[in-house]
């Protein structure tokens, strides 16, 4: 075994062997960052997303305080429930300002699978003991159904909101990133069960 060969072996372990806790500390960590900077570069006023951004920060905050409570890193449909629910109210809370001064130096459908995405690996989490009870095609089912009827009736909340108009495209967007988190949350539990295998082996 080569040393590079020998550190990557490590860098993977320490990444596979991470409570999962501390990566949702991470994504909503993040995003709250990410979307501080996004208020500055569209020249957003503090106002219409500070709410948006408490709830992200307030994520990461819970998302830390399970990691404390729970090192074991068992991840209780119950607390990754509260997490989706706090996700949803972030989407719902930028959905409902209208940032009509906002000056986009480029597209914003790019943050519709970007969101669902995060979204998607939330109800993912917070649905995956049916995967265990009633296997992989109804959890998939019941994520795609909860994220999608959420995006619907995200986009019929648009149409009270002014200056906003909902669009069904949207509504693919957000298809597309639920999708997207799925296959990373599948993918990401495949790797660790095969590493846990090895370690086992």
């Amino acid at each position: 075994m080569t040393p590079s060969a020998s550190w990557k072996q490590q860098a993977a372990a320490i990444i596979l062997a991470t409570n999962p806790w501390t990566w949702l500390v991470l994504l909503f960590g993040a995003q709250a960052i990410g979307s501080l900077i996004i208020t500055h570069l569209f020249r957003i006023d503090f106002s219409e997303t500070r709410t948006a951004i408490f709830l992200l920060a307030s994520g990461a905050l819970l998302s830390s305080l399970l990691r404390w409570r729970d090192p074991s890193g068992r991840m209780y449909p119950q607390k990754s429930i509260l997490l989706a629910v706090i996700y949803a109210l972030f989407i719902f809370s930028l959905s409902s300002e209208s940032l009509t001064d906002a000056c986009p130096p480029f597209g914003t459908k790019i943050f519709h699978p970007l969101e669902y995405m995060t979204f998607g690996i939330l109800l993912c989490c917070a649905w995956s003991p049916v995967r265990e009870r009633k296997g992989t095609p109804v959890f998939l089912a019941g994520v795609f159904l909860t994220g999608v009827l959420y995006g619907m009736s995200d986009e019929f909340h648009q149409s009270f909101v002014p200056f906003r108009t909902p669009a069904i495209i949207d509504v693919s967007w957000d298809t597309l990133g639920l999708l997207l988190g799925s296959a990373a949350f599948l993918a990401a539990g495949h790797i660790r069960e095969r590493f846990d295998s090895f370690l086992a082996s």
